[in-house]
């Protein structure tokens, strides 16, 4: 069966499912296909923001944009509080407000593994599109940073190594050739030389300023963090107050099932090809009504099995604490001593994933029991190295999240 991705909260475009998807036929599809025809899964990507949250007064209650010049901040006397700042960060000290609060200064020499070092392109490749509003996570981008995580395993084979403007430049002329090699990637002029660029300026150090640049980031972005928030709580609520019951299932529920049942029905690579689900914020939710109540009520679902789900910024053990779900039952609970059940035999294995800078995520292992001795739950964290700004979308941008999810199957 084929990968089905159901996005999360806020989402009010399909523009970064093409990215998505290139992702997964490079890390995922590999491992449920026969060799070289990884491209041939198919991957649904079921769209149900159009049933989410809508506004009478459109927004109309939200405040302006509130902001204001600052002055500047004094220097830190103490050279060790220097900080390190995040992609979409460093893009933002360009800016004459913020500069006046920021000055450079020289660091140590920074080494690196190959882990480290793809994750820190694939972070600054993450916060130049989710900062960026007119830059969307194509299949040329996805394939961009497929090529930086290839080269970075090159010139990186083992141990650590100093990352240097002269290494990244090295990367940046490998990742350029991989990319223009690559048959899928046929865009003129790849993103890579900013990748590069946004990695020579966190390979120095920016200190000062932090707490002014934090309040400069709130108030000169309150109208897209108010129409985010605004999205995000709405669809959270819509969802929960529309989702239905199992005889009767609401627009959204009813779109993921339509997408599981074509996957069900649909064309497989091979007859035994499993079914494989990726999650991503408060899709992990609703994946969870699907699997533990229903998928029960469509004949059809009921004894379908599926492989993998992969839940990255999961919110799904905050809402079972909460008791929010159709089969959640308050008999489970730490007062009780005891563990809500975990999902239905029908799922093989549950990858819970959360980043520890994403403060909308959140484990679920001390939540769920799960039989001793089996490996049908893996609850670990993910580090995208974004701000708390776009760390929450920054799985979805990464290679090595992609690459997680692979070890899963």
């Amino acid at each position: 069966m084929p990968i089905v991705f159901v996005h999360g909260v806020a989402v009010r475009t399909q523009a970064a499912f093409p990215g998505i998807k290139e992702m997964l036929w490079q890390y995922v599809a590999p491992k449920i296909a026969p060799q070289g025809r990884a491209r041939d899964v198919t991957i649904y990507t079921p769209y149900w923001a159009p049933f989410g949250a809508t506004f009478a007064w459109n927004r109309a209650s939200l405040p302006g944009n509130v902001v204001r010049e600052r002055a500047p901040v004094a220097p830190s006397p103490a050279p060790e509080r220097a900080i390190m700042l995040s992609g979409e960060q460093l893009a933002l000290a360009a800016t004459p407000s913020v500069q006046r609060g920021l000055r450079a200064r020289q660091q140590p020499p920074v080494l690196a593994t190959v882990a480290q070092l793809s994750e820190l392109l694939s972070g600054i490749a993450a916060a130049q599109v989710l900062f960026d509003p007119s830059a969307a996570f194509d299949a040329q981008t996805a394939r961009a940073a497929i090529a930086l995580d290839a080269a970075a395993h090159e010139f990186v084979p083992g141990g650590a190594t100093e990352i240097t403007p002269e290494f990244l430049d090295k990367i940046g002329a490998r990742a350029n050739e991989i990319y223009s090699q690559d048959g899928v990637a046929q865009r003129a002029g790849s993103p890579i030389g900013a990748v590069i660029s946004g990695a020579k300026q966190i390979v120095g150090a920016v200190e000062d300023g932090a707490g002014d640049l934090l309040s400069i980031l709130v108030l000169k972005y309150r109208p897209q963090i108010n129409e985010g928030l605004t999205n995000f709580f709405g669809d959270v609520f819509v969802y929960m107050a529309k989702r239905g019951d199992a005889g009767t299932p609401g627009p959204i529920v009813k779109t993921i099932l339509d997408a599981l049942l074509s996957a069900v029905n649909g064309p497989k690579v091979t007859p035994d090809e499993p079914l494989v689900i990726l999650s991503h914020s408060m899709g992990g939710q609703i994946v969870y009504d699907l699997i533990t109540y229903f998928m029960d009520g469509i004949p059809e679902l009921k004894h379908a099995s599926i492989k993998l789900w992969a839940a990255a910024a999961s919110q799904v053990g905050l809402f079972e604490e909460m008791k929010l779900f159709k089969v959640s039952d308050p008999r489970y609970s730490a007062a009780n001593h005891n563990k809500a059940p975990f999902p239905p035999a029908r799922l093989d294995r549950w990858y819970n994933v959360w980043d520890p800078d994403d403060i909308l995520s959140y484990t679920a292992a001390p939540i769920f029991q799960v039989p001793p001795g089996s490996n049908r739950f893996v609850d670990r964290p993910f580090s995208s190295h974004l701000s708390v700004f776009k760390a929450h979308g920054g799985y979805l941008v990464s290679p090595a999240f992609y690459q997680a999810m692979a070890k899963m199957l």
